[in-house]
């Protein structure tokens, strides 16, 4: 596959996942405000499948570049690599500034699926940081595409 094919799906990719993060965090806002956004669930639940698929695949590519990090990631396509590893990056960073640093993958699907309000608040900040990774991410593939101003 050509650079700017990867780029372009790995732009596509992101895109339909920072739209997911965006209808679970105003979900969530005006459910932790006590506002019906009863209307919305249908979207809400696909969005919340598409984070956890997310999840559930980024995971396990974690997980091999935890155990490799000197090597290209078997299976994985260049640019979903280098997301793994600005995240392990993210979460070695001393002091802890993300909540990316503070949540671990495998804890994120309990907050996604929880009532609590503080675990509500946890998810927002954590969605958040991973919008903030997964935009900054995706610029590198806007400028392979368009090319740099």
């Amino acid at each position: 596959m050509t650079n700017k094919r990867l780029s372009a799906n790995n732009f596509e990719r992101c895109q339909r996942l920072v739209a997911a993060i965006n209808t679970i965090s105003i979900h969530e806002k005006l459910r932790m405000a006590r506002v019906d956004d009863e209307s919305r669930l249908d979207e809400v639940r696909e969005a919340k499948a598409c984070l956890l698929d997310f999840i559930s695949s980024f995971s396990e590519i974690v997980r091999g570049a935890e155990e490799r990090p000197e090597r290209l990631i078997d299976g994985v396509d260049p640019r979903t690599g280098d997301l793994a590893r600005r995240f392990m990056s993210i979460k070695r960073q001393q002091p802890r500034t993300s909540e990316l640093a503070t949540v671990s993958l495998d804890e994120l699907p309990g907050l996604v699926t929880s009532e609590d309000d503080a675990d509500r608040r946890r998810l927002l900040h954590y969605l958040r940081d991973l919008k903030d990774l997964l935009e900054d991410h995706v610029h590198l593939d806007v400028v392979d595409l368009l090319g740099s101003p």
